[in-house]
C-alpha cells in the first residue's frame, strides 16, 4: 500500500504564523472570567444568563485586545520562505484560526501574507477544537483529510486535527512543552522545518516523501 502524498498544510494563525503579543490573562481578568477558561466558549454557555448587551459588551472587549494584537504582530521566522516552498512544490496552504475576519485581514496585510484559504471564527458554525474548519478547507481543496496536516501552537489545534482525521503537528519554539504528547510532531522553527522538510518531516508522518 503506497503512502499518502502531503497537498495541503493547514497553519493556525496567532502563536503560529505570526506572534501577535496577545495576552488572554489580562483579557479574562477584565472580563472577569476564570482563569484558563476558553472564552468563545464561556460567552457561549453565558448567553442564557447574561443580557444581550453584556454579551455585546464581552466580544467587544476581545475585538479590542485582538485588533491591538493584529496591529502588534510580527511574523514568525522563516514563514515566508516555508510558504513560498510550500507554494513551488504545489503544496496548498490554508489557515484556519479563532480570531475574526476583520483582524485576521489586518495581520495579513501587515505581514504580507497570502493563503488559497482562509477560515475565521465567523465562516464556521464550530469554532477549533471542532474540527469544521479543517473538514471544510479539505472539501474546498477535494482531498482527504489524510493527505493534510495541521499546525498550531495550542490544545485546540491539536485536538482539532485529531478531531478531523489529520496528522497534528505543535509549533512550539521552547524546549518543553506539555502540549508534545498531543501532537503527531513538534516543530520548533520554520526555517529547519524548510530544511528538512523531505525526510525528517514526512516520513514520521506517513506522507511520502517523493514531492
Amino acid at each position: 500500500m503506497s503512502l499518502p502524498t502531503l497537498k495541503a498544510f493547514i497553519f493556525d494563525m496567532d502563536g503560529t504564523l505570526v506572534d501577535s503579543k496577545l495576552d488572554f490573562d489580562s483579557m479574562r481578568e477584565e472580563l472577569s472570567f476564570p482563569k484558563g477558561i476558553p472564552l468563545l466558549e464561556h460567552i457561549e454557555e453565558l448567553k442564557a444568563h447574561v443580557s444581550a448587551e453584556r454579551i455585546q459588551y464581552f466580544y467587544d472587549v476581545i475585538h479590542q485586545y485582538e485588533m491591538e494584537g493584529a496591529k502588534a504582530s510580527e511574523l514568525m521566522p522563516g514563514v515566508s520562505e516555508f510558504l513560498s516552498y510550500l507554494n513551488k512544490e504545489g503544496i496548498k496552504t490554508a489557515v484556519v484560526t479563532r480570531n475574526n475576519k476583520i483582524v485576521t485581514d489586518i495581520t495579513f496585510k501587515k505581514c504580507a501574507l497570502e493563503f488559497e484559504m482562509v477560515l475565521t471564527r465567523d465562516c464556521v458554525e464550530n469554532p477549533k477544537p471542532h474540527p469544521e474548519g479543517l473538514l471544510t478547507i479539505c472539501d474546498e481543496f477535494g482531498i482527504d483529510q489524510q493527505e493534510a496536516v495541521y499546525m498550531g501552537d495550542f490544545s485546540f489545534d491539536l485536538l482539532a486535527a485529531k478531531n478531523a482525521n489529520m496528522k497534528a503537528i505543535l509549533y512550539s519554539p521552547s524546549i518543553k512543552n506539555d502540549l508534545e504528547t498531543m501532537a503527531d510532531l513538534t516543530v520548533r522553527c520554520f526555517n529547519n522545518l524548510r530544511n528538512n522538510f523531505s525526510e525528517e518531516f514526512l516520513r514520521p508522518l506517513g506522507f511520502s516523501t517523493s514531492l
